[in-house]
């Protein structure tokens, strides 16, 4: 069935206004110095992924950061679409997919929220670029945002992983991911004990 010229008007207006908020928003990220220097007491926000094939894993997603990152204090992040897949005991803070389509500004009841604990790490989970959570990770003024390899990331985040993307589950992938990224955490740890024993 051929879309009408009315239906493809109003879509390509509708790419047209992401397009245009995404460059609002969009700034060149610096790298982050590696290693990764970072200790029990800091906190990890964690963004699940939105796309409604990985939506059913949420739960398995949570258990593998819980069990990755046991030592550190950790805050998921999440759309309201998904919040029945969250288990009532996981802290997580919602935002509304709606408002980053709609809104050239960040929402500032969700900036205060996020901005009322200091984060050392935010970390992305999204396969694919999403604009809500890249913009909530950056909200969050963490020094180390984490993004898989993907189209505009480089704008948001200032550690890009890449990942091979085989014929495995999404559960697999994403404990490649954090195993890069707790590869990254204990050579940071083992430098520092290095530099300490060196300062003696």
């Amino acid at each position: 069935m051929e879309l009408s010229d009315v239906t493809m008007s109003f879509i390509e207006q509708l790419i047209l206004r992401r397009e245009k908020i995404y460059h609002h928003f969009a700034q060149k990220e610096g790298a982050v110095q590696l290693p990764l220097l970072i200790d029990a007491s800091d906190r990890i926000l964690i963004c699940l992924p939105e796309e409604p094939k990985m939506v059913f894993v949420t739960g398995e997603i949570i258990n593998e950061y819980q069990s990755y990152f046991a030592a550190f204090s950790l805050q998921f992040c999440a759309p309201l679409e998904i919040a029945d897949k969250i288990p009532e005991t996981t802290k997580c803070i919602y935002y509304d997919n709606k408002t980053f389509s709609l809104l050239h500004k960040f929402p500032e009841a969700l900036e205060k929220t996020l901005r009322a604990t200091r984060y050392k790490m935010a970390i992305d989970t999204n396969r694919n670029f999403s604009l809500a959570a890249a913009l909530v990770c950056r909200a969050t003024q963490a020094p180390i945002r984490i993004s898989f390899s993907k189209p505009n990331a480089t704008s948001f985040f200032n550690l890009i992983l890449s990942v091979q993307m085989d014929s495995g589950s999404y559960q697999e992938l994403i404990q490649k991911f954090n195993r890069q990224i707790q590869a990254l955490i204990q050579t940071g740890r083992k430098n520092e004990r290095i530099n300490r024993q060196k300062g003696r």
